[in-house]
């Protein structure tokens, strides 16, 4: 009796203790730096440490790091446990755990910085830590970059959120999302529109995003400023004081093609990420699958007043010509070329022929070359005619004119070429003609005799073989010959018709059995330890099934000239997606440390076999002209 006495007075203690710890949470929060005072030649070290005792776990909101760059990062919780007293109904729950943050950071300018309290929210009580203020001296070498290709798109980030009308389009969450940043929200028919698609998520990926559907871009002309195929690179980036890898997964300039609102559709995509601190992490992810938030630009007409008339290029342009020679005989050919320069969507450029008297104009030949320098559309479109002269003389050509329109000063403006001047000499084309269509009347009657008549003979005679052709014994055998030789070539030309549709109509099918048996080859390499063997294997097979589907090359297209062709010849888009989704996974494994072990070898074989297996299946449509 004594015993249950005393039990039950422990047992009562422990639950006034425990409900005490559940009512007084306990929180220590701290930020400490190993230096105060630096250079921009320097890192420091900041380390937050968050001790919490109760019966709950502490939200931790990190601060902004304005004005450094996260160089490393380093999460690791030593002690976290919970306990629990009672029956299962009223149990009560103890929890203790430390959470430590370790950032190297690194000054991007001199001056001087203050880092804001850690903020943690606990027990219904908010609790901050101390502020930490680091001086940033001049150093003695210029600011290191710790990825040199990611500044211009970095700059021109920046660029773009310095201007009012941009648009930053953002579903945040915690483990993962997708941010489209417009430089406008406003723009012309012609102007060019810069958006970018980033991919922010809380550890690095282990794959690169399986890209499920593109944005829709209807009512634009698309220039890509990163290609789809690039391999991915990230940044550090502090977001509502959770740190996040950004990779920039899309960048393209959309020039508008008509007016009113036209929207920049959503883009989703799988996500396959982790890290060897996101075991610590209950609310961790590894696989994801998020959507972007559609955009809606406002396109303005261009305006009507002092509209020049015919077509206005949309941009700043300047246009020079020149001819290959300044001197050339009537009849023969000169060339002019017309090059037109500055930014903007060139492929809407048109000039219209130049016009000179007495001369035959021919149909141009067009080059373009587009650049992107800066994220900025420009480049030049070259236009050259043949021009023939018909008669001698000097030929002014007039100027070749460009109406634009400048949508940042809002105005038109016409760009010209300088006059240019032929010489051209020899007859008129038109006189020689007429002179070799007249005879002349001129000609003495004794001269026109003789030229039709040839000379005079005393007499004539007929030269003939005695024997009829019809009496030869060659005669039936030449008549029959010419039949012979047209029903044996019909013959032959049948039988090779149907050869040929036996084997192009085979052919498909025996490529899907060899790719499957270099897929089985190909896993005999990955047993060896040649992943890339493996890879390589299998994006080839891949490839060569495609081009006897297709009955064409595919070896020159990006994976997103692909994707599109594959869709134009019929191919369904999830069908087409999958197809340049394995390519790509293919170029990123057969060169990285991830997707090696056996399991995962056997994985990615038979979702391929399958692939496989729809290809088989898949009829394309009548070949078209390429895009």
């Amino acid at each position: 009796m004594e015993a249950i006495r005393k039990w039950m007075l422990m047992t009562s203690a422990l639950s006034v203790l425990v409900c005490f710890g559940e009512a007084r949470a306990q929180i220590s929060v701290e930020m400490t730096a190993d230096r105060t005072r630096m250079t921009t030649d320097e890192n420091v070290v900041l380390q937050i440490e968050v001790e919490a005792s109760g019966g709950e776990e502490p939200d931790i909101e990190l601060p902004s790091f304005d004005g450094f760059e996260i160089v490393q990062q380093q999460v690791s919780r030593p002690m976290q446990f919970s306990f629990s007293f009672g029956t299962s109904r009223g149990a009560q729950r103890v929890f203790r755990s430390t959470t430590r943050y370790v950032f190297v950071l690194r000054p991007f300018r001199e001056g001087t910085f203050t880092i804001q309290p850690v903020r943690v929210a606990a027990g219904g009580k908010n609790y901050r830590s101390n502020s930490v203020t680091l001086v940033v001296g001049k150093g003695s070498n210029p600011l290191p970059q710790s990825d040199p290709t990611q500044q211009p798109r970095q700059s021109t980030d920046d660029a773009v959120q310095k201007k009012a009308d941009y648009v930053d389009a953002t579903d945040f969450d915690q483990q993962a999302f997708l941010r489209t940043v417009v430089d406008k929200a406003e723009a012309y028919v012609g102007e060019q529109v810069t958006a970018t698609i980033y991919l922010y998520v809380r550890s690095r990926l282990t794959a690169n995003p399986s890209i499920e559907t593109e944005p829709n871009t209807d009512g634009f002309w698309i220039h890509d400023l990163i290609q789809p195929s690039t391999n991915l690179t990230a940044r550090r980036q502090i977001v509502k004081g959770i740190p996040f890898t950004v990779y920039p997964l899309r960048r393209f300039a959309a020039f508008p093609l008509r007016g009113g609102a036209l929207t920049i559709g959503s883009m989703t995509v799988s996500i396959e990420q982790g890290s060897l601190f996101d075991f610590f992490d209950r609310r961790f992810e590894p696989n994801l699958r998020r959507a972007s938030v559609p955009v809606t630009i406002e396109v303005k007409e261009l305006p009507e007043k002092n509209r020049p008339q015919g077509e206005v290029a949309v941009g700043h342009f300047a246009v020079s010509t020149k001819l290959d020679r300044d001197q050339v005989a009537t009849g023969d050919a000169v060339k002019l070329t017309a090059t037109v320069t500055g930014t903007g969507n060139l492929r809407t450029v048109s000039l219209a022929d130049p016009k000179a008297p007495g001369v035959q104009v021919l149909r141009p030949e067009i080059r373009d070359l587009v650049e992107s320098p800066n994220d900025l559309v420009s480049g030049t479109r070259v236009y050259e005619w043949l021009l023939v002269p018909q008669s001698p003389g000097r030929i002014e050509i007039g100027t070749i004119d460009l109406p634009t329109f400048d949508p940042e000063q809002k105005r038109y403006q016409t760009v010209r070429s300088e006059p240019l001047a032929l010489t051209v000499v020899g007859r008129s084309i038109q006189a020689e003609e007429d002179k070799e269509a007249v005879v002349a009347d001129d000609t003495p009657q004794e001269e026109a005799a003789g030229n039709a008549f040839g000379p005079i003979r005393t007499s004539s005679a007929l030269s003939r073989d005695p024997a009829r052709l019809l009496d030869t014994e060659w005669y039936f055998w030449a008549l029959a010959v010419a039949p012979s030789i047209w029903l044996l070539v019909l013959a032959v030309s049948s039988i090779r018709r149907r050869l040929e549709a036996s084997s192009a109509k085979s052919a498909p099918k025996r490529a899907v059995r060899n790719a499957q048996q270099r897929l089985s080859q190909a896993m005999a390499r990955a047993a060896r330890g040649d992943i890339k063997g493996y890879y390589g294997q299998v994006a080839s097979a891949l490839t060569t099934v495609l081009e006897a589907r297709l009955a064409e090359p595919v070896g020159g297209y990006t994976l997103s000239e692909l994707r599109t062709r594959l869709i134009q010849r019929g191919m369904q888009e999830a069908l087409a997606s999958q197809v340049v989704n394995e390519l790509e996974r293919c170029d990123f494994l057969r060169f990285g440390s991830t997707g090696n072990s056996p399991e995962q070898i056997k994985t990615h074989t038979g979702r391929l076999r399958e692939l496989f297996a729809h290809l088989k299946e898949f009829t394309p449509a009548a070949t078209e002209a390429n895009p």
